[in-house]
């Protein structure tokens, strides 16, 4: 670590070498260079300018192993990632030139290696993978869909999943109502069992990455759950659930404040000392103070924009400013009944929307609340089986236009990462039920098809895990990797260093169109 004079001088010999490389002197500018290195040897930008100069002087590989060492510190510098595509040109490996070019948001460039990838050699799913998120940044979607759907295609961990290499042995069997749940066994993720209620089988919105606004209507039955109803399903949660304090969600497709007594269903699901967690879209507001006023453990608001005339894209008939203003609402009644509810702000990040993001941050951070923004993703299992199948209908383009990642390209990121011995967790740890009781497959799927054949009423906790365990979707589920399973440590940080490199080349775009 350098103190504060070491820096200073640092910086002052990172200056000077600067001015003489801009005043056409690599030469002498490399000595400063040098010297900074020598005080601070993984200097990022020391590192990255005396790359510059061994490009200059054909020493590729030395100044490849210095701009590696700059993306060690700085990893989402795209400057950095523009002097390794370079070297990496010069080396003649266009396919990571081509990927580096892209991370560092050089399209142009990007497109000529990959094109030079793909003359060279017979490209394989990594190489459609480059290819198709130069496509999505450059605004050709189809081009870049049909990349993907090759890459599927080539892909060895989509054609042979779950690479059976760890010592742990395949759990794939339903939880026993009083078998015991140890964190860290291959198929556990979470500390406690989850009762999925959609005590509301509806949405006062539309949303087209949502199913609701995607899917037909006689797909799924809509209502909402009758209260005596609840009250049985509580009881026996606690008779025969499996654990004693499970947490309850209540909702998954349907907007829980729009249920006629959601005050009286939040006061008796905290009666019986369980975790209540609410999400809503906020544009009602006739159920939100019967809500917090029974002091909900958590809620999340989803939303994905600060203007309406973004907003109204991705949450559709919904109305920002409505809001907006119950935000502040909420605010008065989380004063009023003292409630110590967690509220959290779920910002749903699009191509379309990220130049709302920082005043939707603000905004969010001056009610007191939390900011949690996620890239936005495409639903149900469905749809996404029929999407990796090739079979999108053309009215689900527009939605998946505006992702950014494609559900396909998430897809390939994660694949090589799982692993056989885990099972899914949305099966094994979590019961999901209809607002008439019927239980869901599990809480990704919509269609009525995709349901047990049970009312959650009319059969033991053994029996429904038996059936969900049953279920032919589960295998399609499985064979298109849509499975529910954490990834290892190596693996999240692939997918979220890849998912940031694409948020932060729509922040690019945008910043260069203003």
């Amino acid at each position: 670590m350098l103190d504060n004079a070491q820096s200073g001088t640092v910086d002052s010999i990172l200056q000077i070498g600067i001015n003489h490389h801009n005043s056409g002197q690599p030469s002498r500018a490399k000595g400063y260079y040098q010297q900074v290195l020598d005080i601070e040897s993984r200097h990022p930008d020391g590192n990255n300018l005396y790359a510059r100069v061994l490009i200059l002087e054909g020493d590729y590989e030395t100044a490849l192993s210095h701009v590696e060492k700059a993306l060690e510190k700085k990893p989402l510098e795209a400057m950095y990632w523009r002097t390794k595509a370079e070297i990496l040109k010069n080396l003649n490996r266009p396919k990571e030139a081509a990927d580096a070019f892209w991370r560092g948001q050089d399209y142009h460039n990007a497109m000529n290696e990959i094109n030079a990838a793909f003359a060279a050699a017979e490209p394989d799913d990594m190489a459609y993978i480059v290819k198709s998120r130069v496509h999505q940044d450059l605004g050709q979607s189809r081009e870049a869909e049909a990349c993907l759907l090759k890459a599927q295609e080539l892909s060895d961990a989509c054609l042979n999943p779950y690479p059976d290499d760890r010592p742990d042995p395949p759990i794939h069997r339903p939880l026993k109502v009083n078998e015991e749940r140890r964190i860290g066994q291959p198929n556990i993720q979470t500390h406690g069992f989850t009762y999925v209620i959609d005590i509301v089988g509806t949405c006062n919105l539309r949303c087209p990455s949502c199913p609701v606004g995607n899917t037909p209507r006689d797909q799924r039955e809509i209502g909402f759950m009758d209260v005596k109803m609840y009250e049985r399903i509580l009881e026996k949660i606690g008779a025969q659930g499996h654990e004693k304090k499970p947490e309850i969600w209540l909702f998954n497709w349907g907007e829980p404040l729009i249920h006629p007594e959601i005050g009286k269903i939040v006061r008796m699901t905290k009666k019986n000392g369980y975790h209540v967690f609410l999400s809503s879209n906020l544009n009602v507001d006739h159920g939100l103070r019967d809500a917090i006023r029974e002091h909900p453990d958590q809620l999340k608001i989803s939303l994905s924009g600060f203007n309406q005339e973004v907003y109204r894209q991705t949450h559709s008939k919904g109305n920002i400013d409505r809001v907006k203003g119950n935000m502040y609402l909420l605010k008065y009644y989380l004063e009023k009944y003292r409630a110590p509810t967690w509220i959290w702000v779920s910002f749903h990040m699009y191509r379309h929307n990220m130049a709302d993001y920082q005043l939707m941050e603000a905004f969010t951070k001056e009610l007191g609340f939390t900011f949690n923004p996620i890239t936005a993703f495409y639903q149900p299992l469905e749809k996404l089986v029929s999407l990796f199948e090739g079979k999108t209908p053309n009215d689900q383009k527009k939605v998946l236009d505006l992702l950014i990642q494609h559900p396909l390209d998430h897809k390939l990121t994660k694949m090589p990462f799982y692993r056989k011995a885990q099972d899914c967790e949305l099966r094994y740890n979590m019961i999901s039920i209809n607002y008439n009781g019927v239980v869901d497959l599990c809480c990704s799927t919509f269609n009525d098809e995709n349901t047990i054949g049970v009312n959650y009423l009319d059969a033991d906790f053994d029996e429904i895990q038996r059936r969900k365990y049953e279920h032919p979707f589960c295998v399609t589920c499985y064979k298109h990797g849509l499975n529910y399973q954490a990834l290892p440590a190596e693996g999240n940080k692939v997918l979220n260093n890849d998912q940031t490199h694409m948020v932060n080349n729509v922040l690019a775009a945008l910043n260069s169109r203003r």
